[in-house]
């Protein structure tokens, strides 16, 4: 989780770079997030297959992003060595690159290299994980990533909202299975 809350911290103020977020009032995240997730048009399985064919690479991480008028997804890619950030409109479906130079995966820590190897590596697609997951809890996801588990095992966390609380669901890139779901 420290890996994709650093990558996810990275990736909004990459985003939002000269713009101040905290001049309008703001819900709390997970709150906002909530509204946000059950709001949307495009559902994170579509914004990840959308970033996967407009942007640069494969999706390492998605999180859903409510910003006022705009709700989108921020989305964190890798492709040839290199991560780079984008958003997608959560209604238009639109994916924006971001202008921000891309950071060479050589230059993070060693559990996002490793969260990078296993996202290469990985046999199922993360839009896929997120439709499993969707499945498991009849609910509706709202960000996903490549994780490392308690016990060091890499898996796809797919952060689920279903009767108004959040559930981890932990896949494996491997099988497809649900490894682990916990409300968050």
């Amino acid at each position: 989780m420290k890996s994709r809350t650093t990558l996810v911290a990275l990736s909004l103020s990459v985003l939002a770079s000269g713009v101040a977020l905290a001049a309008e009032p703001v819900l709390p995240l997970d709150r906002a997030e909530a509204v946000a997730v059950r709001s949307v048009p495009v559902t994170l399985a579509k914004a990840v297959a959308i970033a996967e064919r407009q942007g640069p690479g494969k999706v390492m991480n998605i999180v859903s992003r409510p910003d006022g008028p705009d709700d989108r997804y921020v989305v964190t890619l890798v492709d040839n060595g290199r991560i780079s950030w984008g958003s997608v409109d959560g209604v238009s479906g639109i994916f924006a690159p971001s202008h921000e130079p891309t950071i060479a995966i050589r230059q993070t820590s060693h559990a996002e290299r490793a969260d990078v190897t296993a996202l290469e590596n990985s046999a199922l697609p993360l839009a896929k994980a997120v439709r499993t997951a969707e499945s498991y809890t009849h609910g509706k996801a709202g960000d996903a990533g490549i994780e490392t588990m308690r016990g060091g095992k890499l898996a796809y966390e797919v952060r689920v909202l279903k009767d108004g609380s959040f559930h981890d669901v932990w896949v494996d890139p491997a099988s497809g299975k649900v490894l682990e779901a916990a409300t968050a």
